[in-house]
C-alpha cells in the first residue's frame, strides 16, 4: 500500500493533462511524476515495515489497542487521535524522508519548466507559457505555508468607546485615556494615575472601570461623539453611592497632538 503525498493528489484531482501541452512539457511532467513515484516507493517500502513490527512488538507486549492503532494505519486507516507515540514518530520520519527524496526532484522540475516557460515566452507561444505556468504553480502548492487564520478584529465593533480620549473633569482635572478592547490605560493626567491600567465591564449603556493603584471607579458613556465620565472616588461603590465627580471627554485621531 502506497500513500499519496498531498501534490500528487492534487495532481490527479485536477487532472494531470493540460489542453494543447506542449509535448516538451509533457516529456518533463512524466518523467518528474515517474521519478517522484519510485522515490516515494522506496520510502514507503521502509515505512510499512517499520509498521510491520510495531505492530508486532504491540502485539508481544499485549499493547492490543495499540497493535489496532498500527494496524489500522497500514490498512489505509485514518489517523487516530489517541494514536500511540511511536506510531506518530515512523509517521513524522516518513514524512520527512519523503520531503529529503522530493525536494531536490521538484526543484529540477521547476527550473525545467521556468526554462520551457521563457523558450514559449519567446515563440510566442501562449498556450505553452499558460501549460508552464500551471506546472509551475502545482509544484509550488507543497511548498507553499498554510496562511495564519486572519485575526478578526471585533472590539471596534463591540466597544463604541475605543481610542484616545482627552477628558476634562468638572475640577478642571484633566486625563489622557486609550481604550482598547476592553483595556483602558491612564496615558497622561494632570494629576496621578498616569500608567494606570483597568479592564472595561459592561454596565447599562456604558462600561466600567476600576483602577487599582490609585483606587477610583469610572462609569464610561457615550452621548452623540462625547465621552461622559461619571467619578467615584476611593472605596466608593457605583452603585450604592453618588458620583463625586463628572467629566466630558474629546475623541483625539491624532494622539501626537495631545
Amino acid at each position: 500500500m502506497k500513500f499519496l503525498t498531498p501534490l500528487l493528489c492534487l495532481l490527479f484531482a485536477q487532472g494531470i493533462a493540460i489542453a494543447q501541452e506542449p509535448a516538451e512539457l509533457s516529456e518533463r511532467r512524466q518523467a518528474w511524476e515517474t521519478q517522484r513515484s519510485e522515490a516515494q516507493g522506496k520510502v514507503d517500502k521502509l515505512y510499512f515495515e517499520e509498521l510491520e513490527q510495531l505492530k508486532k512488538n504491540f502485539t508481544q507486549a499485549n499493547n492490543i489497542a495499540a497493535a489496532l492503532a498500527v494496524d489500522n494505519v497500514i490498512k489505509g486507516g485514518d489517523k487516530a487521535d489517541n494514536e500511540p507515540v511511536e506510531l506518530t514518530k515512523v509517521r513524522l520520519a516518513r514524512d520527512k524522508s519523503l520531503k529529503k527524496v522530493s525536494k531536490p526532484l521538484d526543484k529540477r522540475y521547476w527550473q525545467d519548466l521556468l526554462l520551457l516557460k521563457d523558450e514559449f515566452v519567446k515563440a510566442g507561444n501562449l498556450a505553452g507559457v499558460v501549460a508552464a505556468d500551471a506546472g509551475i504553480e502545482k509544484v509550488l502548492a507543497a511548498y507553499k505555508k498554510p496562511e495564519a487564520p486572519k485575526q478578526v478584529k471585533t472590539t471596534g465593533e463591540e466597544n463604541p468607546l475605543e481610542g484616545t480620549w482627552q477628558v476634562v473633569y468638572h475640577n478642571n482635572h484633566r486625563r489622557t485615556y486609550k481604550i482598547e478592547g476592553d483595556n483602558i490605560i491612564v496615558v497622561k493626567s494632570s494629576y496621578t494615575g498616569a500608567g494606570d491600567k483597568a479592564k472595561l465591564k459592561k454596565h447599562k449603556e456604558g462600561y466600567i472601570a476600576t483602577f487599582t493603584s490609585y483606587p477610583v471607579t469610572d462609569y464610561l458613556f457615550l452621548e452623540d461623539k462625547t465621552l461622559n465620565i461619571h467619578h467615584w472616588t476611593v472605596n466608593r461603590y457605583h452603585e450604592a453611592t453618588p458620583h463625586t465627580h463628572t467629566a466630558t471627554g474629546t475623541k483625539v485621531e491624532d494622539e501626537d497632538k495631545q
